[in-house]
């Protein structure tokens, strides 16, 4: 989880910066701004499945165990 978080959020970073130099066309633009719309989502998804397992794992006194956190789509 931790590398998809870190390839996601890398990705949107590279957005980010080519939205900032400028150069882009509109159209362009757009579609790199929904395109971090959508990468954005991905982050707090698996934010929110980062922070449920750990909710999980405070919840058992920290017992190790396998942590299956359904996805929001199951």
């Amino acid at each position: 989880m931790v590398k998809e978080f870190e390839a996601t959020f890398n990705q949107l970073n590279t957005i980010v910066e080519k939205m900032e130099k400028g150069g882009l066309s509109l159209n362009d633009s757009l579609k790199q701004f929904e395109k971090g719309i959508a990468l954005i989502r991905d982050c707090q998804s698996l934010l929110k499945k980062a922070e449920q397992k750990i909710q999980i794992y405070n919840r058992n006194g920290g017992a190790l165990e396998d942590f299956n956190v359904p996805d929001e789509s199951d």
